[in-house]
């Protein structure tokens, strides 16, 4: 998920953050054994320079 930088954040990200936030916390407590079936990729195939996410401690 990304909500832009420089002069025009999006001003809904500090509100969705915690949302989105808690919503993989509980995704991932009801379903421990959940994986991504491929690794993150942009359109071109190749791996994404920049990812940030959730972890599935």
């Amino acid at each position: 998920m990304a909500f832009g930088a420089g002069p025009h954040p999006c001003l809904g990200q500090y509100l969705a953050t915690p949302e989105l936030a808690a919503a993989f916390d509980t995704l991932f407590t009801r379903f421990p054994a959940l994986r991504m079936h491929a690794p993150a990729t942009g359109g071109d195939g190749r791996p994404l320079a920049r990812a940030a996410g959730r972890r599935n401690h």
